[in-house]
């Protein structure tokens, strides 16, 4: 009872800090496995043109072993796809703790990928495709991409 309390107050401080200029999409691994095979797609829709900073986010249940992840972020505008970044989240700082926010036996880490990204209108979907040598990824709760417009100054 006290894990699934802990749990519904992550998730909700989790959801309650997202900025009004920021859109998330997440993908949940009910298992808390990631397979190799499993690629989110993450859908948003731009209303309108401006530039954007492209995060990933990365919930982990304590207890994840490796320092990192390695990956692969295919964006695409409109069904065609227009880029690919490979990526290198590291979930560990050089001292070996964990990179981001424990609370209890969650983790949660968000990387910024591309600082500055001028996006057109339209609808962009980022596939997210884990390159790790194992099959599955243990540990894994949730992975996501977050877009935040940036403000003109």
């Amino acid at each position: 009872m006290k894990k699934i309390i802990i749990l519904l107050l992550t998730i909700i401080a989790f959801t309650a800090c997202t900025d009004t200029n920021s859109q998330a999409q997440r993908t949940e691994f009910s298992d808390l496995l990631w397979q190799k095979t499993t690629k989110p797609n993450l859908e948003f829709n731009i209303q309108k043109e401006a530039k954007y900073s492209i995060a990933i986010e990365l919930r982990l249940v304590y207890g994840y072993t490796y320092r990192n992840i390695k990956m692969d972020m295919n964006m695409s505008k409109d069904g065609s796809q227009f880029e690919s970044i490979p990526v290198d989240f590291m979930v560990r700082n050089e001292d070996d703790s964990y990179k981001g926010d424990v609370m209890g036996d969650f983790i949660d880490i968000t990387e910024v990928i591309i600082p500055e990204k001028n996006l057109q209108a339209g609808k962009y979907t980022f596939e997210l495709d884990q390159l790790m040598d194992q099959k599955t990824l243990p540990f894994v709760m949730e992975v996501g991409v977050v877009l935040t417009e940036i403000e003109k100054k």
